[in-house]
């Protein structure tokens, strides 16, 4: 679950009755993810490696949305979306010939058409491979720093959650395939692994944007 948390403020509700609402401009992406299962003796060691290594809140990590199903991958001849299941060559895995985890036909191929300030919410986004781009859809200008298109104002102009935390140039590529958002844990107990039969668990873990 991906969301963006202290999006608004509001004084409460007065006397008579009303609330006045407004934006606050500094909303942060949150994440959960739950129903981790850790079933081998690897998988405890390498959790338990993992999450010690954070050191509480103050470590980062980059958390992906995985959203892979709803990437704008591009399209054959037939209509067939071009998402890395279709293209990869798994029974070459593990040899010299082994392909990328997102072989060239199924790249999304996108860039800033035009430069944008920190904090701006309009950018243009020109696409040389792959499909129209959506509203809903994750986007990474660079990695760590994640937004959602939340409205398509034209085929090259959309809005976007939250601010900019950066500037972006003209020609910057953008990743739609694997974006990221660098974040640290919502607390310092989070993702505790309480094994059953000192064997098995499953763990969750909640996250903030480190910004």
């Amino acid at each position: 679950m991906f969301d963006i948390e202290n999006a608004s403020r509001s004084g409460g509700v007065s006397t008579n009755g009303l609330e006045q609402i407004v934006g606050s401009g500094a909303g942060r992406w949150r994440a959960s993810l739950g129903g981790i299962y850790v079933r081998t003796n690897a998988q405890v060691l390498a959790w338990r490696a993992f999450r010690l290594s954070l050191r509480g809140r103050t470590g980062t990590v980059l958390v992906s949305p995985f959203d892979g199903k709803r990437v704008n991958w591009p399209k054959d001849a037939y209509g067939r979306a071009l998402h890395p299941g279709f293209t990869r060559r798994r029974h070459l895995d593990g040899t010299i010939y082994e392909d990328p985890e997102i072989p060239t036909e199924s790249e999304v191929n996108a860039t800033f058409a035009a430069a944008a300030a920190r904090r701006a919410t309009t950018v243009q986004i020109a696409v040389s491979q792959g499909e129209a781009i959506k509203a809903g859809q994750y986007l990474s200008p660079s990695e760590g720093r994640l937004h959602v298109v939340v409205g398509v104002i034209n085929s090259t102009t959309f809005s976007i959650e939250p601010p900019l935390r950066d500037a972006v140039t003209l020609g910057q590529a953008v990743n739609f395939t694997r974006p990221t958002c660098e974040m640290r844990l919502m607390d310092d107990g989070s993702g505790g692994l309480d094994l059953q039969l000192a064997r098995t668990g499953m763990v969750s873990m909640d996250f903030v944007e480190s910004v």
